[in-house]
């Protein structure tokens, strides 16, 4: 009787754990899903200030950002001087690849210093990972960004701000505020 239920019992682990690992056979890739009302809306720059980015879902994001069709993150850099291959690392892990990854440096269209600062690294790193890079200013890169997600291109976007805010400062406790006052209106 006891050979019985063993037997039955190491069975019944077998067959399940044929089921468990049939669920991972497939190629070994993580996927991310995001849920939102509309899937089908695609999510672009509706403007930008000197400290973040209006977005046509009506959010306003307050600092560096990094954007995709229809998710938005907060970037960790303060500036040009930390846009390196680490922080850039999300948009080689993506599967569809991108065709293209837009960085707006920040700057005015008016001033090319901020593109003559992108390190070669930076360069390399999109290279190996066979994805087109453009490297404008934060306007022209909202520009780009929102014409090639319009018309239907696999495009992602880094943006820094015209100007950069220490969390430690008088400013960015208004905006914060001014951020809160209008998520509850």
């Amino acid at each position: 009787m006891l050979r019985r239920v063993l037997t039955s019992s190491i069975n019944g682990i077998v067959k399940n754990s044929r089921q468990f690992s049939a669920a991972y056979d497939a190629d070994p890739k993580t996927t991310v899903s995001f849920l939102q009302r509309d899937n089908r809306e695609v999510l672009l720059v509706a403007s930008y200030t000197d400290y973040g980015f209006r977005l046509t879902n009506d959010g306003f994001v307050l600092g560096p950002i990094i954007l995709f069709p229809r998710s938005v993150l907060h970037w960790n850099v303060a500036g040009v001087q930390d846009i390196t291959p680490e922080s850039l690392i999300l948009f080689s892990k993506l599967e569809p690849k991108l065709d293209v990854v837009v960085i707006g440096y920040g700057e005015t269209r008016m001033s090319n210093r901020g593109a003559a600062m992108i390190s070669p690294e930076v360069r390399k790193f999109f290279i190996k990972n066979r994805i087109g890079m453009e490297f404008v200013s934060t306007g022209d890169a909202i520009a780009t960004f929102n014409y090639l997600n319009g018309d239907g291109r696999l495009a992602g976007g880094a943006f820094l701000p015209l100007s950069s805010v220490r969390k430690d400062t008088e400013d960015y406790a208004r905006l914060e505020a001014k951020r809160k006052k209008f998520l509850t209106d």
